[in-house]
């Protein structure tokens, strides 16, 4: 799992570099029971890392309402704290079928987490 102590270390490391991490989340068509190590809401324990910049890949299909929501908690809990330097992104590549990320857009835009957006 993303917040497993081995790579959280790694992840820890990466940070203090400033470079940014990409991660597969959703389900994988690799033909692995994998799944269960990419729903967005066990990369919530990224947010304990200072200075990480991370997206989430492919919206995180079939979970998009979860990913969604990892995001909400980024933007109304985690990023308004003093000296945050956390930086959370959504990725849209293709991977999901294009409703769902037509869906996502239309949901981020509307769903009110962030009004700058």
């Amino acid at each position: 799992y993303p917040g497993d102590a081995k790579p959280m270390k790694v992840w820890e490391a990466v940070a203090e570099t400033g470079l940014p991490l990409l991660f597969h989340s959703g389900i994988s068509y690799a033909g692995i029971n994998s799944s269960k190590y990419h729903r967005p809401a066990e990369f919530e324990a990224l947010f304990n890392i200072d200075g990480i910049k991370f997206s989430l890949a492919h919206i995180s299909w079939p979970w998009v309402d979860e990913c969604l929501a990892v995001y909400g908690k980024f933007v109304n809990v985690i990023k308004p704290r003093p000296n945050n330097e956390i930086e959370m992104y959504i990725d849209l590549t293709r991977g999901t079928p294009p409703i769902y990320r037509q869906q996502a857009l239309e949901k981020i835009f509307n769903i009110g987490y962030d009004k700058n957006l």
